[in-house]
């Protein structure tokens, strides 16, 4: 009975975080970012700095839609983080773009992102992948949303592109998404952030090159979460970019031992985080998805069975309002048989993610 309560208890509070995100995101009325240009005093510069590695299939694209940004003055700083392919070749050869073209000087993303900003004299710095694809507007979209408030950290979402929307885990991952825009989302507009996509993320360039050694060197990843935290030390001012034109896409990985891969890097980063909310929050969610698979167990030994049924259908409701809140919001319905098996299997997937990285850490590609 003790842990039917104890379980039910963490239910609540992981109920409570994912519902007041949903709730959050809802009600935001993304003013800042479709704000008339005329509101705004100056049209600043701005520079989009991006770590490329490998990517001679994806940059043609993302080049292409760099080409088609309407903002004025918004320049490209594209760094080669030690190529093995054709990327650098591919980036030398457009000469239609605004772009300077550096390589590394030293190895990783975070290396060659710190070169990428110590090389821009723009307003505002704004960040993506190679393998990422903005709209049109997207940066016009990031930088109205930051003058409008005045803010020093900008977020917007990254939706997750199924390669083979035949296979249901590629379907599922697309669906989860969703669900972590709406907690970026939620968290932001509440003005305590959590988490943050470094896919597309946007600075006052004051703020970030002033912070730049807050980004923990120790970690691989996680540039984006550690200036998110510096943030808010700091009491900077976030703004969630809501608006459809801040999207930008990217393909989901194409095997399940890729998004573990992906997942266990993830996992890699928590340990470097200070925030004691984050660690919190993040804390609650493992919690809210063992509690998840304890329940079925508790039930099947003979614990009462309302109770742990309570849990899940709590668990599932949330969840499902997570993903449905946001992907109906940038038109992207999701099938109701796939939010089902993901709120199933989704527990699991979070205990092996981490499990992945207890036995073998990751692979930085």
């Amino acid at each position: 009975m003790v842990l039917t309560v104890i379980l039910s208890a963490i239910m609540a509070v992981y109920v409570f975080l994912v519902a007041k995100c949903c709730v959050a995101f809802y009600k935001y009325d993304d003013h800042t970012a479709t704000a008339a240009p005329a509101a705004q005093k100056t049209v600043p510069s701005v520079s989009v700095i991006v770590s490329a590695k490998n990517e001679e299939a994806n940059l043609p694209q993302f080049l292409d839609d760099m080409k088609a940004q309407t903002m004025p003055g918004c320049s490209l700083i594209l760094v080669d983080d030690n190529s093995t392919d054709d990327t650098y070749s591919i980036a030398a050869g457009r000469g239609d773009l605004d772009m300077t073209l550096l390589k590394n000087t030293g190895h990783g993303k975070k290396s060659a992102l710190n070169y990428g900003i110590s090389q821009s004299d723009s307003l505002y710095i704004l960040s993506t992948d190679a393998d990422c694809f903005p709209r049109p507007r997207w940066a016009q979209t990031l930088v109205n949303a930051a003058q409008i408030v005045d803010a020093d950290m900008i977020m917007a979402p990254v939706i997750i592109e199924a390669p083979d929307k035949s296979k249901m885990f590629q379907r599922l991952w697309q669906a989860e998404s969703f669900a972590l825009i709406t907690i970026t989302a939620g968290t932001c507009i509440d003005g305590k952030p959590v988490m943050c996509n470094g896919g597309n993320i946007g600075y006052r360039a004051s703020f970030i090159k002033q912070s730049i050694g807050d980004i923990n060197g120790k970690y691989a990843s996680g540039d984006d979460m550690f200036m998110m935290e510096s943030a808010g030390r700091q009491r900077k001012r976030f703004v969630y970019a809501k608006n459809p034109d801040a999207v930008i896409r990217t393909a989901g990985v194409e095997t399940l031992g890729q998004l573990l891969n992906q997942r266990a890097r993830w996992v890699s980063k928590t340990g470097g985080y200070t925030d004691y909310y984050i660690l919190f929050f993040a804390f609650a969610i493992l919690l809210g998805n063992l509690a998840a698979i304890v329940a079925p167990i508790l039930w099947a030994c003979g614990g009462a069975w309302w109770m742990a049924l309570t849990v899940l259908l709590s668990k599932f409701a949330v969840d499902f309002a997570s993903v449905r809140v946001s992907s109906e919001y940038y038109n992207e319905h999701q099938r109701f048989i796939d939010v089902i098996a993901l709120g199933i299997v989704y527990p699991y997937y979070v205990v092996a993610a981490i499990f992945t990285f207890w036995g073998r850490g990751f692979k930085w590609k």
